[in-house]
């Protein structure tokens, strides 16, 4: 298929002039290729993690220990995607959301990776292109994505990723 632009040219989902790299809270989404159930599933309004699960439950939580200067607070694995807050608490060169968030993704698709090879699993490709970042403007703001990050297996029945 030829190059088209007005198919093949995408559009950034970043508030443009915004700096990434500057102090404060993010909402993160990030979703598996295809919406894919990799992760565990939903029992009794409870998420149970999976050996995949597991792996981009512990590479988020290891975010701080490769980042200076971040923070992390509610998080959430789900069937198909994650949801968490990150804080940029120092700002440094060069580090912004986009590379965060990018660092994330790679180190759990090679432990991923890594898995499925020493199972002899079938290798899916984990993430999505992107991801969803929301930028936190207030305590309001904070205290309803708490929320809903933390009621989100309770409401996976409605959940626009399922």
């Amino acid at each position: 298929m030829p190059y088209n632009k007005a198919i093949h040219n995408r559009q950034s989902i970043r508030l443009q002039g915004f700096d990434y790299s500057q102090e404060g809270s993010y909402f993160i989404t990030i979703c598996t290729q295809g919406h894919q159930p990799l992760f565990g599933e939903i029992i009794m309004e409870e998420m149970v993690i999976n050996q995949t699960g597991k792996i981009v439950n512990d590479q988020w939580f290891q975010l701080p220990d490769r980042f200076n200067g971040i923070g992390l607070d509610a998080f959430v694995v789900m069937p198909n995607h994650i949801h968490g807050v990150i804080s940029i608490i120092e700002s440094l060169p060069g580090q912004t959301i986009g590379k965060i968030v990018g660092a994330y993704k790679s180190l759990a698709a090679n432990e991923y990776l890594k898995l499925c090879k020493s199972n002899n699993l079938t290798v899916e490709k984990l993430w999505q292109r992107n991801y969803y970042e929301h930028i936190i403007r207030d305590e309001d703001d904070y205290y309803r994505i708490v929320e809903y990050i933390e009621n989100n297996p309770l409401k996976w029945n409605e959940d626009q990723y399922r």
